[in-house]
């Protein structure tokens, strides 16, 4: 079993978040973690990604940078 998805339901307490970002192929991303890390935060500290917020199922809500 892979160790990231060891716990797949959410203690009542906790929200889940996950980020989803598109960014142009490279190989050393998909192949080596630390890589992979520094270009998520690269994304978020640059502003480059947009939030989408749901919430039930009459809600959208569209975030875009600051």
């Amino acid at each position: 079993m892979n160790r990231y998805y060891k716990q797949t339901s959410v203690p009542a307490d906790t929200t889940r978040l996950t980020v989803q970002i598109d960014v142009p192929y490279d190989s050393d991303i998909m192949n080596y973690g630390e890589v992979t890390k520094r270009t998520v935060k690269d994304y978020i500290n640059n502003n480059e990604f947009s939030v989408i917020l749901e919430n039930g199922p009459n809600t959208n809500y569209e975030f875009k940078g600051e």
